[in-house]
């Protein structure tokens, strides 16, 4: 059989038992460049991306959050960037067939730091359905890279830090994971996902 019958072909010679994954910008694809520059537009002032996630992290609302940066919006306008806001992201096919082919595997859980509308469309949507377990902020009150978010993951799976790896594609993130004992992969594509689980003893391809 070649690459493209069995998609992604994974064994473990590791100790890891369980995965841990961000959602946007691993499972899923994307990017919010649209939303700021639509949201930048209305507000009519430069908006930096980090200050407003910080206060979006602690609404987990993101009408609050557009209220508060963009005051002025009309009504109209206002729904117009939600519903950009709420297709900023898409499944991500070569994660998904990634993580399908782990699961017999492994444990598979999400951590992110989520806001409930987004997360309300992504269930609908079933993208979550494959995880065994989901910690999301706008939930648990815990956000990366406070380690009490990750030390929540482990403890409620029940698992060492070294039995764990955790992949996200935000820095701050793995240092974070890498604080309580999680070994991290720093994501940047799919392929380069594989090459380095394979350094953790879990063999993939795509």
């Amino acid at each position: 059989m070649n690459r493209e019958t069995l998609g992604c072909f994974c064994y473990s010679k590791s100790m890891i038992k369980l995965i841990i994954l961000d959602i946007g910008g691993v499972y899923l694809k994307g990017h919010a460049q649209t939303f700021f520059e639509q949201l930048q537009s209305v507000a009519n002032t430069a908006i930096d991306q980090t200050t407003f996630f910080n206060h979006l992290n602690t609404t987990d609302n993101i009408e609050l959050s557009l209220g508060h940066f963009a005051p002025t919006a009309t009504d109209g306008t206002t729904a117009e960037l939600i519903s950009i806001w709420q297709h900023t992201w898409t499944i991500d096919q070569e994660m998904y067939q990634l993580v399908q082919n782990l699961k017999p595997h492994y444990t598979i859980v999400a951590l992110s730091n989520s806001e409930k509308r987004n997360s309300d469309y992504y269930q609908s949507q079933g993208w979550y359905g494959q995880f065994d377990a989901t910690f999301l902020s706008h939930v648990t009150k815990l956000y990366k890279p406070n380690q009490a978010a990750y030390q929540q993951v482990i403890s409620h799976m029940g698992v060492a830090p070294d039995e764990a790896i955790f992949i996200d594609d935000t820095p701050k993130n793995i240092i974070g994971a890498a604080a309580v004992g999680i070994p991290g992969i720093l994501f940047t594509s799919p392929d380069e996902c594989c090459k380095q689980l394979e350094k953790f003893g879990i063999s993939t391809y795509l």
